[in-house]
Parts: structure tokens; sequence; C-alpha cells
């Protein structure tokens, strides 16, 4: 069962509205930063840190904007700190409602930012060649010459700037620079390749991005272009926070939470539903193209009224689906439960 634990930010998400910030553990904080209007999120989390020397730490920061660097600077303000304050910026992922106010942060005070190196080998890519789909790919996929430049004319992703902010790695198993408290890093890819969560064992938090989120399921793959497969990764990263069910999630939206085991199965069983029909469709056919095996789908919106950015996104989603198939990575999953065996007994 999913059990918010923090009343005041599960009332302002049934409400719709950004909650207010507030203490979560001795010296650990949470502040809500707002989100653009017109997505289906009201704002992100930004965490703050305190050590033992005085100084703060952010977990995220939000999207860049004035408005934004105004409202942390208030929540800082609230716990008698100010944005020159801050030592270090650990950053979940690359995505710019985590990574955004880091260049205004790093500005004021000089923070070091601290991101994977593969989220940093993937913003160096996506500045150098953007969002836009490779033409090749769509060829790949089998898509019909008419279609992909339909296509190809409606990919106008715009994510707004990307960070230029200068990073240094934070690797699987680092220990974060914060005296007097150990939260460690856990490597869990596949939102983007780069993607981590931050164990505090001792205060029972974990902070896990947007790797799981208590009702929402984030994408696969966003990251920019990646060698590895999103959907191996992903379910792998669900495996590696297992042994820390019992533990508060402190998510990168919506609101904390117990009963990540539940999530982590159900999480799990919502990708694992399209693996299922795209296993089906290569039994039946093991050499149909990604646009073959996705007419083959079950769409919310139905496969007829598929078009542009969002047949872009169908087929994005086939290939990867197709690539686990084919690999054999994904038998395990589809035969058992993995996280059943990885579950710790209460």
């Amino acid at each position: 069962m999913i059990e918010p634990t923090d009343p005041v930010q599960f009332r302002a998400w049934r409400q719709q509205r950004v909650p207010e910030a507030g203490p979560i553990r001795d010296g650990v904080h949470s502040f809500p930063l707002p989100m653009p209007s017109g997505t289906r999120l009201t704002h992100s989390f930004c965490y703050a840190v305190e050590d033992d020397r005085g100084g703060i730490h952010l977990i995220d920061t939000g999207m860049s904007g004035d408005q934004n660097a105004d409202v942390l600077a208030g929540h800082l303000r609230g716990i008698g700190r100010s944005t020159a304050d801050v030592a270090t910026v650990t950053v979940t992922h690359l995505h710019p409602d985590h990574i955004g106010l880091a260049d205004h942060v790093h500005a004021a005070s000089g923070a070091t930012v601290l991101l994977h190196d593969r989220d940093r080998q993937g913003l160096a890519t996506l500045r150098a060649r953007g969002h836009r789909t490779d033409p090749d790919t769509l060829a790949q996929w089998g898509v019909p010459a008419d279609r992909a430049a339909a296509m190809l004319a409606a990919d106008h992703r715009d994510e707004g700037p990307l960070s230029s902010v200068p990073t240094s790695p934070a690797g699987d198993g680092d220990v974060l620079p914060i005296p007097g408290r150990r939260l460690e890093v856990i490597h869990t890819p596949g939102h983007t390749a780069g993607h981590i969560c931050i164990l505090d064992a001792d205060t029972g938090l974990l902070f896990t991005g947007d790797h799981v989120l208590p009702t929402i399921h984030g994408g696969i793959g966003l990251g920019g272009q990646t060698d590895a497969n999103p959907i191996a990764e992903y379910l792998g990263g669900l495996e590696r926070l297992a042994p820390y069910a019992d533990l508060e999630v402190a998510p990168g939206h919506e609101y904390r939470f117990r009963g990540l085991a539940q999530r982590l199965h159900t999480t799990a069983e919502h990708h694992l539903r399209r693996t299922r029909e795209v296993a089906a469709a290569l039994r039946a056919d093991p050499d149909l193209s990604v646009w073959d095996v996705a007419m083959r789908l079950t769409w919310s919106a139905g496969w007829a009224n598929l078009a542009g950015f969002y047949l872009l996104s169908a087929l994005s989603q086939t290939a990867m689906h197709r690539s686990f198939v084919q690999s054999g990575r994904a038998a395990r999953w589809l035969q058992s439960d993995p996280l059943q065996d990885a579950a710790p007994t209460r």
C-alpha cells in the first residue's frame, strides 16, 4: 500500500497546487519549486541538507528562471541561509526541472555541481545534436517515407536551454561530500542513462528523483542516445532499490511516501505490459520492423490516431521494448518476478 507521509504535500497534490516548504528530518528540508503552467506536474522538489559545519547542500534545483530563483532564495532564508551559502548541488539527472537552477546556484556560491558521468556525456551530446530525431533512425524502424517526412516536420521538441554549468562526477557508491552525513549514490539508469538515487540510511530516507514516483510513471530513455537498452537498465534500477523498501521515499515530484516495495512492483508491471505485447508480436513474426510491431500494439489513443510527436514517441517506446525482447534480457522478467526475490523480509 502506498502511504503518503506528509499530509501537507499530499493535500497540495490532491488540490493540484505547490505545497509549502518544510523539514523532513533534523537538518533535511523539502523545497518545492513551481513547474511551468500547462504541465501535468505542479512542482519539483529541491531538497536541502545541512552539514555539521554550517554548510548547506542541495539535491536537485528545479527549473531555471528568475521566479524559481526567488522561490529558492526564500526557502533558504526560511532556514537562515542564502543561495551564496550552498556548498554542493547533487543532480539526480539532466532534465531541466532537476538541473535548471544549478547554473544560478553555482554562479552565486561557487557550489560544486555533481552529476553522473553518463548524464554529463548526455548533456554534451544534446548540446551538440539537439533533441531532433535522426531520419536514418526512422528508416531503420521501417517507417513509410511519407509518414517519416510528416513526423520529422512535427519534431519540434524544445525543453528550454540546456544547462551549461560545470559539473563533477557522482558515481555509483560514492558518498556525497557533506560533512557529518553519509549520503550514498545509487546509479539507477533508464529514465536517463545517468539517473541516480541517493540513500540516506542514517535518517531512513531514499531520494529517488524521477526513477520512482508515488502515482505517475516517468518516461524511459529520455536522456539522449545510449548504447544500452533503457528498459533493461530501468528494471535493473528498480531491483537495486528493493533492499531499501522499508525507507521513506523522497521523490522528485508529487509527495513523500512509504510502500516502496509495492511501488517497485507496480512500476515494473506498467512497463512489462508493453514488453509482453511486443514479445507476443515477435513470436508470431520475429522479422517485424519497429513500425510493424507498433501497429499491432494497444495504444490508448488508438494507432490510427497517433501522429507527429506522439507517433514518434510510440515508435521510440516500441523500439526499446523490441530491442529488450530480442536481446533475451526480457525473459527473466517475463518468466518470474525478480523484484519479489530481491525484496527484503521484515
